[in-house]
């Protein structure tokens, strides 16, 4: 069984807002990272559990 997941990022100049949504719509995590190369990294290295 395979597990479709959407996530929604809103860029700003100091601080990005990432929401993570499963495939009915559920919000799964919800949280901020800094505008920052450590903050980015953590999205897209998946460091957000």
């Amino acid at each position: 069984m395979s597990m479709n997941y959407f996530v929604g990022i809103d860029l700003a100049d100091r601080k990005h807002d990432v929401c993570i949504l499963d495939s009915s719509g559920n919000v799964l995590k919800e949280f901020v990272v800094p505008h920052l190369p450590e903050g980015v990294d953590r999205v897209l290295l998946g460091r957000v559990w």
